[in-house]
């Protein structure tokens, strides 16, 4: 995409609006941590790596950590921590 970018500035709060497009789980001496792939509707692609599992398609308004700015196989990645959701609607835009 030659639209995508980094979003904000690293170690600030945002809000985002954002489209869990992958989830994946990994088990590990702690327990599960969820890895979250999430686009917003610029083609901005945003990682979350924590507790939280987000459903795949569904829709999330949440303000987050800007932790860093990645690039990944050519793909620039956002990686956001300590997420609090505000909102979530299903895929087919039903509040949850």
């Amino acid at each position: 995409d030659d639209l995508m970018k980094h979003v904000g500035t690293i170690g600030e709060r945002k809000y985002v609006f954002v489209k869990c497009v992958k989830s994946r789980t990994f088990q590990n001496t702690f327990g599960y941590t969820h890895m979250n792939f999430l686009e917003d509707r610029f083609g901005n692609h945003f990682v979350y790596k924590g507790s939280k599992v987000l459903s795949v398609g569904h829709f999330y308004g949440m303000t987050a950590t800007i932790k860093s700015h990645e690039e990944y196989q050519g793909t620039l990645q956002t990686w956001l921590g300590r997420p609090k959701i505000e909102k979530h609607l299903d895929q087919d835009g039903k509040v949850m």
